[in-house]
């Protein structure tokens, strides 16, 4: 019979404990709080330009907001996960008929210029529900 050190067992138990305290963390922490961040995970305008503007696909990114944000959606699930995404978006009020959104990338700069790609994205609003959505990209040269 192997006999074992107490205080060894009892650090094995707490390595478990602390093992299966990690593990439904993680498990937790994936799980989204909208059924839309379920739904639209993808949603990241960090990514937009590269992904959609440097390959001309930018009607691509067009759709991906758009699914991202169907009609019918509730304003506030919309706003906030837009500002997930990286958007800055205007306060709504009760009685706002449309809320708008704006993700701006730098794209480079010389020595006296800046160059901007900016994503805008408008939400026309009845009762508390998006419905319609207009994304609308630019770009813009700063000296």
């Amino acid at each position: 019979m192997e006999r074992r050190c107490p205080a060894l067992a009892g650090a094995e138990a707490l390595m478990k404990i602390l093992s299966s305290l990690s593990l439904a963390a993680a498990v937790l922490a994936s799980i989204p709080f909208s059924a839309m961040a379920a739904a639209n995970p993808a949603l990241d305008f960090h990514t937009f330009e590269r992904r959609f503007g440097d390959s001309g696909a930018i009607f691509a990114g067009y759709d991906q907001v758009r699914q991202a944000v169907p009609a019918g959606s509730a304003v506030e699930d919309a706003r906030a996960l837009l500002r997930r995404a990286g958007a800055q978006c205007d306060s709504v009020d009760a009685n706002a008929s449309q809320l708008r959104c704006y993700y701006r990338d730098l794209l480079g700069a010389e020595q006296y210029s800046a160059s901007y790609a900016t994503w805008d994205v408008a939400l026309d609003l009845a009762g508390g529900k998006v419905s319609a959505v207009r994304v609308v990209r630019s770009t813009e040269q700063r000296s």
